[in-house]
């Protein structure tokens, strides 16, 4: 029966070692992608703060307006500075989430 109980006992140290390195292996991984998120959200803060200041500026420009041509210029630029706006917002915050995936996955090739 000792011999027996010995490999069981080899086993359970064996899974609990592998069991723990995993666990540190996740909280690592989770405690790096949580501080991400952290700044992500930010960014996102930042950026819908930024862009309803510039809405409200160009709200009041189009109330100066005077002819209809002004108008559509102005409208012309609106869509102009929206789109590089919202696809430099979406650029950097795709970096962001890139530089987390990569960050995330050399820690657990290093600690593996």
């Amino acid at each position: 029966m000792s011999k027996l109980a010995k490999p069981k006992l080899e086993i359970t140290e064996t899974l609990s070692a592998i069991n723990a390195d995993s666990l540190n292996l996740f909280t690592d991984g989770f405690s790096r992608y949580m501080k991400n998120a952290n700044a992500t959200g930010s960014e996102l803060v930042r950026f819908v703060n930024e862009r309803f200041n510039k809405d409200l500026q160009i709200a009041s420009r189009f109330a100066e307006c005077k002819q209809p041509q002004d108008f559509f210029k102005l409208q012309s630029e609106l869509i102009t500075t929206l789109i590089g706006d919202y696809a430099q917002e979406a650029s950097k915050l795709f970096g962001m989430l890139t530089a987390t995936s990569e960050e995330i996955a050399r820690t657990s090739q290093v600690t593996a």
